[in-house]
């Protein structure tokens, strides 16, 4: 099943889902950023330079995001579903088994997809 929705595309066979923003913007709203800490770049008894370097390969690793959410269905439940209305957007959020927790938005005119995505997540709609 593939699921198109506001600025994200998704796609579900039973078992692996796959989600994807359309735009650099909206993939990493959907992603958020990595689990990347500063401190194993920088340390106090470096010098300048190298606070520099650490730097900049810190906020290089920090930006790389995967190019797909894939997500096998025992590492998932959904946290919330929510239809669209014509003045507020619809979301599916999913939460993974760690706690991190993914939104996807659509409008009012996908809300039988969503709604089909959903069921077949096993969420009653």
């Amino acid at each position: 099943m593939k699921v198109s929705g506001h600025m994200n595309e998704i796609e579900w066979d039973g078992q692996t889902l796959r989600a994807r923003g359309t735009n650099k913007a909206a993939h990493f709203a959907l992603m958020g950023q990595n689990d990347v800490n500063q401190d194993d770049y920088i340390r106090p008894d470096q010098s300048r330079g190298d606070m520099v370097k650490g730097l900049g390969k810190f906020a290089k690793d920090s930006a790389a995001i995967p190019d797909a959410l894939v997500l096998d269905a025992d590492e998932f439940t959904v946290e919330k579903f929510k239809t669209a209305t014509a003045l507020v957007d619809g979301q599916l959020v999913l939460r993974t088994r760690e706690g991190r927790k993914y939104q996807l938005h659509f409008r009012k005119k996908h809300n039988d997809d969503f709604a089909a995505l959903a069921a077949s997540l096993g969420v009653t709609v």
